[in-house]
């Protein structure tokens, strides 16, 4: 079944009424991070409304939080909105680097995906962070399992061109190679959006957000959240529709 293209899936869960897709993303972000030492300078590379930025701040309330995005309309909605301890830029992964900051861990979370050359989109992300600083890197994966319609509507997205994704995802290969060649050392790729009821609730979701059906979402939302928290680890052994990374900058440069 055809779906408008002037319907993009970038922004088919930023919407006031929780987000499944969104809950399953930043809980294993989250989870990751346990495993990170607490930074005293945190990125939010491409923070969208500022939840993540925010969680980041109260995470680690001694850091110094930075939050980019390329949307200045985004940015001054966040300034206004969320915590003044967090300092939010206009700025776009791949541009000039940002003056003067070394941060100890930068968290990018499914904007890779909209970086025509993600190359060089990497090989920024990768200079932003000091020697020893950690990248935690969320994106969809390639070969995703969607619903008929949800599909098509991605593919039609990707194939026009004209939407925000430029890629539908990507393989676990495909990314650590990207990143190897950022000059990043690779500490782990694994999936997300790997069980079968978790993709159910996010394609429910999105198939609602496109016919505008926020009425049936507020109705199945119970059963939505219970769905999607099914999902509590990332996994080594199955594939997603999701890829979590999570990579080093080496204080030593490899020989």
């Amino acid at each position: 079944m055809a779906v408008s293209s002037n319907v993009t899936l970038a922004v088919r869960l930023q919407v006031p009424l929780l987000s499944i897709g969104r809950r399953v993303r930043f809980r294993h972000v989250r989870r990751t991070l346990r495993q990170v030492p607490p930074p005293a300078a945190v990125l939010d590379a491409g923070c969208g409304d500022g939840r993540l930025a925010h969680s980041l701040a109260t995470r680690y309330p001694a850091a110094s939080v930075v939050a980019i995005d390329s949307d200045a309309n985004v940015v001054d909605a966040n300034r206004r909105r969320h915590s003044d301890s967090i300092t939010w830029e206009v700025g776009e992964i791949g541009s000039a680097p940002l003056p003067g900051a070394q941060f100890d861990l930068v968290v990018c979370v499914d904007v890779l995906e909209h970086v025509r050359d993600d190359g060089a989109g990497l090989l920024w992300l990768a200079q932003q962070l000091a020697l020893g600083g950690t990248l935690v890197l969320h994106v969809p994966a390639a070969g995703q399992r969607h619903i008929r319609s949800v599909g098509a509507a991605l593919r039609e997205e990707v194939s026009m061109g004209e939407g925000p994704h430029v890629r539908e995802g990507y393989a676990p290969h495909d990314l650590r190679r990207l990143l190897v060649g950022a000059g990043l050392d690779v500490q782990s790729v694994t999936s997300t959006f790997h069980c079968a009821v978790v993709r159910g609730a996010v394609d429910c979701e999105t198939w609602m957000y496109l016919r505008r059906a926020r009425w049936l979402k507020a109705l199945m939302l119970p059963v939505l959240l219970a769905a999607g928290a099914v999902e509590r680890r990332s996994s080594t052994h199955r594939n997603g529709n999701g890829c979590l990374a999570v990579a080093r900058r080496l204080e030593v440069a490899p020989r």
